[in-house]
């Protein structure tokens, strides 16, 4: 019987857990809703354009990571070529105006749904580092 009850409250938590889940992008705006103690009808209509905010920044992170990548082991063992280098900082360069440019573009469109001091809350808050686990 104590074997019964143990299984389905281990099933129980297994089930809550997986439901609970999300990705890391879910996590994170809800992260940035919470931070924010946004109420229900600031949260409908700021969820939509808060993950095509993180959806542009991660796809512009992504670009960067791809040029990082090609040049990881030289810049480990500290042999990046002159144009390597210059190819790197260029495309940090690059990723930071983008990031910008983004930031400039999504906030007048939080603004006009939680008002300016909340809109800033949450594009801060969409550079907080959550913990890896």
């Amino acid at each position: 019987m104590k074997r019964i009850i143990l299984l389905a409250v281990i099933l129980t938590l297994y089930t809550t857990a997986v439901t609970y889940a999300g990705t890391k992008r879910e996590i994170r705006i809800a992260y940035i809703v919470k931070q924010s103690k946004l109420n229900e009808e600031q949260q409908k209509k700021v969820m939509p354009v808060l993950k095509e905010f993180l959806e542009n920044l991660s796809v512009n992170k992504k670009r960067y990571e791809v040029i990082k990548d090609k040049y990881k082991a030289a810049d480990d063992a500290g042999k990046l070529t002159p144009k390597q280098a210059e190819e790197l900082m260029k495309g940090k360069f690059l990723k930071d105006e983008k990031e910008l440019a983004l930031r400039r573009q999504y906030f007048p469109r939080l603004k006009g749904i939680v008002g300016a001091v909340k809109a800033r809350e949450i594009i801060k808050l969409s550079d907080d580092k959550l913990n890896k686990k």
